[in-house]
């Protein structure tokens, strides 16, 4: 999911960009920022960055470049209404997104949104008999004849992405009905 759509569908009430969003940048995840840990690859990552409340501009500017050199889509963080020019000056230095989380958000609620609206785009395998999938079908069967009962693996949005098909195993009419309908 891009950048532009994740702010857009959480709304300037929980989540606004300071700067330029820049082109579509594409989110592949989130990742919490420990200032005091050296960066790593952040490829596609939203870095959640919830102590740099108490840094300087400066040591902000370090991270946000840091975080650019090592592929991050951006960088959320809070802050006051007096730092946004500041902000915005190292969002267009660097090239990466900075994004201002409102001060009535917590972290986790941040977190536990982007992760859901991540998981709802998130389509890569499509129908349950890709060949990429066989492995999933093959942990369904597992689990089936260890429990003795039927399995269903979903995604978090609660796509069937594979399903136990064990001989001889009961299926009530419930879960062949969730199964089909999904």
């Amino acid at each position: 999911m891009g950048l532009v759509e994740l702010v857009e569908q959480l709304g300037p009430r929980t989540l606004v960009s300071i700067g330029s969003l820049g082109d579509r940048v594409a989110v592949t995840g989130t990742e919490f920022l420990d200032v005091a840990d050296e960066m790593t690859d952040a490829s596609g990552m939203l870095l959640l960055a919830p102590s740099t409340a108490s840094l300087s501009t400066a040591r902000i500017g370090a991270l946000a470049a840091a975080a650019a050199d090592h592929g991050a889509a951006g960088l959320a963080l809070k802050c006051s209404s007096e730092r946004v020019p500041a902000l915005a000056a190292i969002a267009d230095s660097t090239g990466l997104a900075l994004l201002r989380v409102a001060d009535r958000i917590s972290w986790r609620l941040l977190d536990a949104q982007l992760t859901h609206l991540l998981g709802e785009a998130d389509t890569v395998l499509g129908a349950p008999q890709d060949r990429g999938a066989e492995p999933l079908f093959a942990i369904a069967n597992e689990l089936a004849e260890f429990f003795g009962g039927s399995v269903a693996i979903e995604d978090l949005s609660r796509n069937i992405l594979a399903y136990s098909s064990v001989p001889g195993q009961v299926i009530d009419a419930l879960r062949t009905h969730g199964i089909l309908a999904r």
